[in-house]
């Protein structure tokens, strides 16, 4: 049996939250580990108990969402990152914004959840997902 991929979600809007970890909950190759609303909760987590994977979804338009991405990258540079945008002015530039912060992936919220599925698994392999 093969070991399942640990994925920490931080999303500050309830429902998308929710979804994300219904997902996640749903695939049995994924963990969730831990959901988060606030940034400096899944920091503490993370330095706790290090995921395989986070997933993102605080808009990288707001300045918390950026200087979230590099926080993170600076403590933990190894810790995947896949950003799920529901801000619809990123669309254009987010992939590459997020790349730029050391994401690993980037989808836009307006997607399939089999897409963000798809992105996950993709990312947790080694690869990236833009």
């Amino acid at each position: 049996m093969s070991q399942k991929t640990k994925i920490l979600i931080l999303a500050d809007i309830p429902i998308l939250r929710r979804g994300l970890a219904a997902l996640i909950r749903d695939d049995q190759g994924l963990d969730l580990c831990g959901e988060f609303a606030e940034s400096d909760e899944a920091l503490n987590e993370i330095g706790n108990n290090l995921p395989d994977l986070l997933v993102s979804c605080i808009p990288l338009s707001l300045p918390h969402g950026s200087a979230f991405l590099q926080k993170l990258g600076s403590l933990h540079p190894d810790l995947p990152v896949l950003v799920l945008s529901p801000d619809e002015s990123e669309d254009e530039t987010g992939g590459q914004q997020a790349l730029q912060l050391g994401a690993r992936g980037y989808v836009p919220i307006d997607h399939t959840g089999e897409r963000t599925i798809e992105a996950i698994r993709t990312i947790a392999g080694g690869g990236n997902a833009f």
